[in-house]
């Protein structure tokens, strides 16, 4: 008897270190808790004003998600612009924007052609509109190595996927 319940509980236990291993659930705001977020265990995610930013172990990868609302958009892309120029990513061409609805989530994505130490680098900024009473939506903007983008494609769908409402 004593040997089914430690075959349990370690059987519990290996399934609460697989799940603590794939994926670090963070939900945006701890203030104002709107979506939750799964990245993958091995990424830096750290707090920052309106949301998180991460990167992925190798650094080939930037993220930032940010609750903000329609009216502070400008402002929260051109403070990006701002990080982004003091980094040397320059914009080479006009933003291709894109816009789907899934799941009644409005989603636009803006991708702009850029560069970075004269090499072409991926500077991508994703909306999530909601629909909530709030009018908060959700900015993604996302900043790779071409080579980064392609390596972490998988793990980035998984985390676009994991985005659930808090709510």
């Amino acid at each position: 008897m004593l040997s089914k319940t430690r075959a349990i509980a370690l059987g519990l236990l290996m399934s609460i270190v697989a799940t603590a291993a794939s994926a670090l659930t963070v939900t945006l705001t701890a203030k104002d808790p709107i979506v939750t977020i799964d990245f993958p265990s091995k990424w830096k995610v750290d707090e920052i004003k309106r949301g998180v930013e991460a990167k992925s172990p190798d650094e080939e990868v930037y993220l930032w998600f940010e609750i903000f609302a329609p009216a502070e958009y400008d402002a929260l892309v051109n403070e990006h612009k701002t990080y982004f120029d003091k980094q040397g990513v320059k914009i080479t061409g006009e933003a291709k924007v894109f816009n789907n609805e899934e799941n009644g989530v409005h989603v636009k994505f803006t991708d702009f052609p850029s560069t970075w130490k004269g090499a072409p680098t991926v500077l991508r900024y994703v909306a999530f509109d909601l629909g909530l009473p709030s009018q908060k939506q959700v900015l993604m903007s996302y900043w790779a190595s071409p080579e980064g983008d392609k390596k972490h494609d998988a793990a980035m769908r998984a985390l676009l996927k994991s985005i659930k409402t808090a709510r």
